[in-house]
């Protein structure tokens, strides 16, 4: 085992090395680059800012930094999970080479956060941080600080890792999404690239949906006319009608009632000989008569050298007289390939050979008859090593394999033949009986519980970026999320080390002033604009669309009208009843963005908020906040004075926020009356609201009014009106009570303690007091004296 100070030219065992070129470490800071034979994969580099910072994560459980050693090296921080450690790579003299310089064993298995940086004791210009690689677990993964796992975490300036590869000038396969598939397509491209790269999350779209563009030109040496005709080159894109998050690089459902079978994933087609379309285990499928029915797909290995997955669905009727090739790429022992069959005793065989019979590997699910005329699920995996157990046959319970085994050997080399469905490859034997359903293929190892190739709850797809008309028109995504972005101040906007746009031109979707001409941009500056051929290969870099699907949509009905508010107007998309294409294409995903706007509609008062599906969502409801328009409340009867001999005040008190307006009337609500200033009482026009809120009385000004007895004079009776209003939605305009302080008709006698006594108002037939001897008292109020009081001995007052 390696120790500190050793020099260590590549990773020891259970561990593997990144190189400092990786695009997962972040450099803050200025660094020069060293080109020496000694260092990992040929260079390493430094910084003389004592702020300069270097910054990772990674999954796994143990950490090695190797770099030089030197006589001008001050203290370097590790900080790891925020716990920092120093570590001194100094010297007597300047050693270069790959130099274990830290280590940091023990840690959890789970995502930790790194950040190397200068110690308090480094000098500004004098003593560098130098930085080669980095070895961790070999079973972990390094990621860069703004990089995440799961479209789902996915926000502006955040990246996802994705794999890409493709044959030259021909439009490829976007695979893994948010994992670690492979190293990285070159900063200078490939025409046949095969690797990983980042799409950088820039911005959300009006329509909630998330725009990300690639890091980096993918491909080189591809024309507008090969991305056109994949549908690449459209202002809508290419649909990825697979799981982008897996390893599938092929896919065929069978749904298609055509002449030839579609490979969903990179949009090839099969040649259809015969079959007949027939009721699938999901859909359509394809039956195979056992003679003369198969398919080729002309110029395609599609099953994967070494490590692999393959699933298919069947129904064989009866077992075949020899064998029914399901599926395959190789004729014989003597060739590269891989075979997929059913035997004379209805077992699922695979064959793998390796260019000589003595390299030939068959394995046998024995005992499994799938010929019983019902639907199979049939999961083939290969992990690509000679392990124990490496090969495995799952037959409908995908929790345990049919059928184990390993091969003697490793397959490094495609296969020989074209991949055929339904009988021997490029031979007229071993034809196929039954129906054939949702083949699916990955170049990688995945569990057959948690892979599908759909991707659930969200539409993703591929197009070019926009690159503007011409020189002048920077209304378009090159100019705003690669020259003018600084991704919510993350980055700083153009920047090369971010975009790679240096030295390669990338092809946009516009079309230019001449004809048959399209936009480029880069190369020279990051601004820089020119034009080409669509027949000219360019560069590739491709702008993804994520809809989230979970994310709840939502149109307003105005009456029978549709409609949607975009960009800060109305627009009518249709008429009810309103369709997924409706909330597709035009949903909004925030309704609190229209809200304000509702009042500009035709039917305020009949309006539907309508959700878009509902089948796929948990049960939606929505709480509307608003402020209502001001009103007037009436009081629908008259408060009765008729038996107070003298009102003192009357008092109104009512809820702080909000606006409250008062106004009064004697004659049953005919003429409303308010007081003025001046002490005048003037009548107001009740049904005027702009003259309510300007001259309405105030509670303050209705609380302060002591002349009631005149103003009522002899009618004895007022009616209270009040205008209602709110300025915000948590206001709350309103009125808690009316306190009256009067002095009543009659008169009151002083009562001696122990004695009980009984009274009634004279002219007020309505009242019933009775005082007990013990303190207690009754009163009974009721309408033309009927109700009675009894009293203590029995009789009624």
């Amino acid at each position: 085992m390696a120790t500190i100070g050793q020099l260590l030219t590549a990773p020891e065992a259970g561990w593997k090395r990144y190189d400092d070129t990786d695009p997962s470490f972040k450099y803050i800071g200025t660094y020069a680059i060293v080109s020496n034979n000694d260092r990992f994969k040929g260079s390493s580099r430094y910084s003389l800012n004592k702020a300069a910072r270097i910054k990772f994560d990674f999954i796994g459980t143990k950490l090695r930094i190797v770099h030089t050693l030197g006589d001008d090296r001050a203290n370097t921080v590790v900080k790891i999970d925020g716990v920092a450690e120093v570590y001194n790579a100094k010297s007597e003299t300047i050693l270069g080479g790959q130099y274990l310089v830290y280590e940091k064993t023990g840690l959890t298995r789970s995502r930790h956060t790194v950040e190397i940086y200068h110690s308090n004791d480094a000098v500004e210009g004098v003593n560098p941080l130098v930085f080669d690689a980095i070895d961790i677990d070999d079973t972990g993964r390094i990621l860069h600080p703004d990089e995440v796992t799961d479209i789902r975490s996915l926000a502006i300036n955040k990246r996802i890792r994705c794999h890409y590869t493709a044959s030259s000038n021909m439009f490829g396969i976007f695979s893994g999404l948010g994992k670690e598939t492979s190293h990285f397509i070159p900063l200078t491209s490939s025409t046949t690239p095969n690797g990983d790269f980042y799409f950088i999350c820039v911005d959300k779209d009006y329509l909630g949906r998330l725009i990300l563009v690639s890091d980096r030109n993918i491909q080189s040496g591809i024309s507008w006319d090969a991305l056109n005709t994949a549908g690449v080159a459209s202002g809508s894109g290419k649909p990825l009608g697979y799981n982008p998050t897996s390893s599938l690089v092929a896919w065929y459902t069978f749904d298609a009632n055509a002449s030839t079978l579609t490979n969903n994933v990179d949009g090839t087609n099969g040649t259809i000989i015969g079959t007949t379309v027939v009721d699938g285990f999901k859909g359509k499928a394809r039956q195979f008569n056992g003679v003369s029915d198969y398919i080729v797909v002309p110029g395609q290995k599609v099953i994967p050298a070494g490590k692999k997955s393959i699933r298919f669905k069947i129904k064989v009727p009866r077992k075949p007289s020899d064998y029914g090739m399901i599926l395959g790429n190789g004729f014989s022992t003597s060739e590269h390939g891989t075979r997929v069959q059913v035997n004379a005793n209805g077992d699922i065989n695979v064959v793998m050979t390796y260019g000589t019979s003595s390299n030939s590997f068959s394995l046998t699910a024995t005992g499994y008859d799938v010929c019983d005329g019902q639907w199979h699920d049939v999961f083939i995996t290969w992990d690509g090593t000679t392990s124990a157990d490496s090969y495995k046959i799952y037959i409908d319970d995908m929790t345990v394999p049919k059928k184990t085994g390993n091969p003697t050997f490793t397959q490094t080399v495609n296969g020989s033949r074209n991949f055929t469905i339904g009988r021997r490859a490029d031979a007229n034997d071993r034809f196929f009986f039954g129906v054939i359903d949702e083949i699916e293929i990955y170049n990688d190892v995945v569990d057959p519980l948690n892979t599908s190739p759909y991707l659930d709850g969200y539409v993703i797809s591929l197009r070019l970026p926009t690159g503007g008309i011409d020189n002048t028109d920077t209304d378009n995504e090159w100019d705003k999320y690669i020259v003018n972005s600084t991704l919510n101040g993350t980055i700083t906007a153009g920047d090369d080390t971010v975009w790679n746009w240096s030295g390669l031109y990338t092809l946009c979707s516009t079309t230019s002033g001449a004809s048959g001409q399209r936009t480029i941009r880069g190369n020279s500056s990051v601004a820089a604009f020119s034009t080409t051929a669509t027949s000219q290969g360019v560069s590739f870099r491709p702008v993804l669309v994520i809809e989230d699907l979970h994310l709840k949509k939502y149109l307003i009905m105005d009456g029978t009208d549709i409609k949607t508010y975009i960009q800060g107007v109305w627009e009518t998309i249709g008429i009810a009843p309103p369709t997924n294409e409706m909330f597709n294409e035009k949903g909004m995903t925030d309704l609190s963005a229209c809200t304000p706007y509702l009042m500009d509609l035709t039917n305020k008062s009949a309006l539907k908020i309508l959700i878009s599906n509902p089948q796929r969502q948990k049960l939606t409801s929505v709480k509307l906040t608003g402020v209502p328009t001001p009103r007037i409340v009436k009081m629908n009867e008259d408060m009765s004075f008729a038996h107070t001999a003298k009102i003192h005040s009357l008092k109104l008190s009512g809820l702080p926020e909000g606006e409250v307006r008062v106004a009064v009337s004697t004659d049953s609500g005919k003429i409303w009356k308010i007081k003025t200033e001046d002490g005048a009482w003037t009548a107001l026009a009740v049904d005027d609201l702009s003259e309510w809120k300007e001259k309405g009385m105030r509670l303050s000004d209705f609380n302060n009014i002591r002349d009631w007895d005149e103003m009522i004079g002899a009618a004895k009776k007022l009616r209270l009106v009040f205008y209602l209003e709110q300025s915000y939605a948590t206001d709350e305009a309103g009125l808690h009570s009316l306190i009256m302080e009067a002095d009543l008709t009659g008169s009151w006698d002083m009562a001696l303690p122990g004695v009980e006594y009984k009274y009634g108002y004279s002219g007020n037939t309505n009242l019933r007091v009775l005082l007990l001897s013990d303190g207690d008292y009754k009163i009974n109020i009721c309408s033309g004296g009927s109700s009675l009081i009894t009293e203590v001995d029995g009789g009624v007052f």
